[in-house]
């Protein structure tokens, strides 16, 4: 499993992310990006060159165990 997290503290709410994947990156009513999913089996060119793209490096993917 991939975890895929926006640091809210850090995103200045570009909007670079969602638009280079949104099926993966959402803004919030405050325009600060999210994740459509925290959780999920593995992550796509695109949502990691949305990661790549972001200019304050405010995302991260990481890999998790599989809670059971």
């Amino acid at each position: 499993m991939k975890k895929i997290e926006v640091n809210a503290a850090t995103c200045i709410a570009c909007g670079a992310c969602y638009q280079i994947a949104p099926h993966a990156f959402q803004p919030n009513e405050s325009g600060i990006s999210v994740p459509v999913k925290e959780l999920v089996e593995s992550v796509d060119e695109l949502t990691i060159e949305a990661m790549e793209s972001c200019p304050v490096a405010a995302i991260t993917i990481e890999d998790v165990e599989d809670a059971e």
